[in-house]
C-alpha cells in the first residue's frame, strides 16, 4: 500500500514538472514573437520539419537561440573570414622570396646581380689604385737603384721633417753626416796631406784638391764594385727563378708518368722507394735535366735499373720442399702475385 502511494506521488510530481516546462516554453515563445523575428524564429523557419520529440528537447530549443545571436554579434565585430584573410595577407607579405628568385633567369637572379655589382666595384677600385701602385713601384725601384736601406730612408725622412718643423734639431742630426762629407770634398785633410801643409811643402788649396781627387776615385771604384755585385745578385736570382720554374715543370711531368705507372704495376708500392733512390742518384750524377722530356726519360731509366736488379727474384716462381719419411718430392709453388711474395718464395727456397 505504501508503494502505491509513493508511485502516485511520483506521477504527480512528474506531471507538475511537465506543466511547468510547457508554461516556460509558452512564455519564451510569446516573448520572442513580441520582440520581432529573431535568429531563433528564422532558424525555426529553416527547420520547420524538425519538431521536438520530447519536452526536454523543446526546452533546449527555447534556450539555445540566444547563443547564435551572441556568436553572430562577435562575428560582426571580427569575422573568421576577415581574420583568416589578414593572416593570409601577412603570411603572403612575409613569404620568402626564394621561390620567386629561383624562377628568374640566371642572369637576373639577385645573387648574380650582386656578384656583378661587386665585380664592377672591385674593378673600379683597382683602376683607382693603379696610379698609386705605379708610384710606389717607381719609388721602390729608385730605392733599389740607389742602394738605400730601410733605416737610411727612415733617417732621411726624419731629417727632412725636422728641416720643416725644427731646423735647429735638423742641424744637429746632420752633424754625423757633415764630417764624412767635409773629408770627402777636402775641407778636412787626411793626416799625410795635413803634415805636408804644416811642413810648407804643399799649399792648402792643392792639398784640398788632392784629397778630393783621392776620395772621388775611391768612391767611383766602390760604386762600380757595388753595381757589379748588385747585377750579379740579380742575375743569380733570375737564374734561380728560371731553374726553379723548370724543375717545377719537370716534377709535374714525372708525377704524371708515375701516376700512370702506379695504375699499371701491382708492385708499385715495393718498387717506388727504390726507384726514387735511383732517380736521386742519377740526378746527382747527371745534374738538372735539360728538358721536361729528359726528366721523364731519367725516371724511366731509374725504374728500368731497379727492375733489372730485381729480375732474378721475380723469376723464382717454384719452391722445392723436403717431405719427411725418407722421400722427397717437388711441389709446384703458386705463382707470386706481388714482389713481396716473390722475395718471400726466393728466401724460403734457399
Amino acid at each position: 500500500m505504501a508503494d502505491s502511494s509513493t508511485a502516485l506521488e511520483n506521477e504527480v510530481v512528474v506531471k507538475d514538472g511537465e506543466q511547468a516546462e510547457q508554461q516556460s516554453l509558452q512564455t519564451n515563445t510569446a516573448e520572442s514573437s513580441d520582440a520581432g523575428e529573431s535568429p531563433a524564429s528564422s532558424e525555426a523557419k529553416a527547420d520547420e520539419g524538425a519538431k521536438p520529440q520530447s519536452m526536454l528537447e523543446a526546452v533546449k530549443l527555447a534556450i539555445e537561440p540566444a547563443k547564435p545571436e551572441a556568436a553572430k554579434t562577435e562575428g560582426e565585430e571580427k569575422s573568421p573570414d576577415s581574420e583568416g584573410g589578414e593572416k593570409e595577407s601577412e603570411a603572403t607579405s612575409e613569404k620568402p622570396k626564394g621561390d620567386e628568385d629561383e624562377k628568374l633567369p640566371f642572369h637576373k637572379h639577385p645573387r648574380w646581380q650582386q656578384v656583378l655589382h661587386e665585380k664592377k666595384a672591385a674593378e673600379h677600385r683597382l683602376k683607382e689604385l693603379e696610379p698609386t701602385v705605379r708610384n710606389f713601384e717607381g719609388f721602390q725601384r729608385s730605392v733599389v737603384e740607389a742602394g738605400l736601406s730601410a733605416q737610411e730612408i727612415d733617417e732621411g725622412f726624419e731629417i727632412m721633417k725636422l728641416m720643416k718643423s725644427n731646423p735647429a734639431q735638423a742641424y744637429e742630426a746632420l752633424q754625423k753626416y757633415m764630417a764624412p762629407l767635409a773629408a770627402f770634398v777636402g775641407q778636412q785633410l787626411p793626416e799625410d796631406l795635413q803634415g805636408r801643409v804644416d811642413a810648407g811643402t804643399l799649399d792648402p788649396d792643392s792639398a784640398q784638391e788632392l784629397a778630393r781627387a783621392r776620395n772621388e776615385k775611391a768612391f767611383a771604384e766602390t760604386r762600380v764594385a757595388k753595381t757589379a755585385e748588385q747585377r750579379e745578385r740579380e742575375a743569380e736570382e733570375q737564374q734561380y727563378t728560371k731553374i726553379r720554374t723548370h724543375l717545377d715543370h719537370c716534377a709535374v711531368a714525372v708525377t704524371k708518368w708515375e701516376t700512370e705507372w702506379k695504375g699499371s704495376d701491382p708492385d708499385y708500392a715495393v718498387k717506388q722507394p727504390l726507384v726514387d733512390a735511383q732517380l736521386a742518384k742519377l740526378n746527382q750524377e747527371q745534374g738538372v735535366p735539360k728538358t721536361v722530356e729528359d726528366a721523364v726519360e731519367r725516371a724511366k731509366e731509374a725504374r728500368s735499373i731497379v727492375e733489372k736488379t730485381l729480375a732474378p727474384v721475380l723469376k723464382k716462381t717454384t719452391e722445392k720442399r723436403t717431405v719427411t719419411g725418407g722421400s722427397s718430392a717437388t711441389q709446384a709453388a703458386p705463382k707470386p702475385k706481388t714482389l713481396r711474395e716473390a722475395i718471400a718464395l726466393a728466401a724460403r727456397a734457399k
